[in-house]
Formats: C-alpha cells, sequence, structure tokens
C-alpha cells in the first residue's frame, strides 16, 4: 500500500497543524508558558541522554 508523497506530505503538513494549533490552545487555556515548558523537557531529556541512556522515560 504505497501512498503518493506529495499528498501525504500535504495531510500530515495540515494533520501537524492542526495539532501544534490545539497544544497552544490548551496551553492558552491553562496560562502554560510552551516555551518554558519546552525548555523543561529539554533538560530532562538532555540529562537522560548524557547518563548514558535515551530521551525516552525508560531511564527514570
Amino acid at each position: 500500500m504505497e501512498q503518493k508523497k506529495p499528498n501525504f506530505r500535504k495531510e500530515i503538513v495540515t494533520e501537524l497543524g492542526d495539532t501544534f494549533y490545539s497544544l497552544i490552545t490548551i496551553a492558552n487555556f491553562y496560562k502554560i508558558d510552551l516555551e518554558k515548558s519546552l525548555d523543561m523537557v529539554l533538560e530532562k531529556y538532555k540529562k537522560r541522554i548524557e547518563q548514558g541512556g535515551t530521551a525516552g522515560s525508560e531511564n527514570d
């Protein structure tokens, strides 16, 4: 089952845009600073990787 790449790309771009919009809407509703939230999670992943693991939660 092979999909045409241009159509698939257009669909995935649209879906990611919808997801991003929803994330922003939820964050705004709960007054969550998405930049701060991203910084926190990137620091968490960085520590996991520095400890010799992966970014996944199996290292907690």
